[in-house]
């Protein structure tokens, strides 16, 4: 063997050694992102509110709402307590068309 193949060989296991190293431990692991409903709104010229998400099973739903002239979060009333179906949910609201719209906020968990 020549001198300068036994430095490469050297070398490579220098190489190799310290990859080794680097990957000792190293796991993959499928990470899951994180449920976030994208909240959906629509009014039609009547007043009334359309909201829609698409829903997940194992997460419960509420909908609050802020009126601009309060500006408090409240709970939507009856519109507090739906069960993730893994379907899009859909929930009609009556708003008086001559105020302004209140703004709604979808609150979700983990059943």
């Amino acid at each position: 063997m020549t001198r300068r193949y036994t430095r490469i060989r050297a070398c490579a296991r220098v190489v190799l050694a310290f990859g080794i190293i680097l990957l000792a431990g190293c796991v993959s692991k499928e990470v899951e992102p994180p449920h976030q409903p994208r909240l959906v709104i629509s009014q039609a010229k009547d007043g009334v509110v359309t909201l829609s998400w698409n829903s997940e099973v194992g997460y419960k739903y509420a909908i609050d709402y802020m009126d601009p002239q309060d500006k408090r979060w409240k709970p939507l009333p009856g519109k507090d307590a739906f069960r993730g179906t893994g379907e899009t949910i859909s929930v009609r609201q009556p708003c008086n068309p001559q105020l302004p719209t209140p703004w709604f906020n979808i609150r979700y968990s983990k059943d």
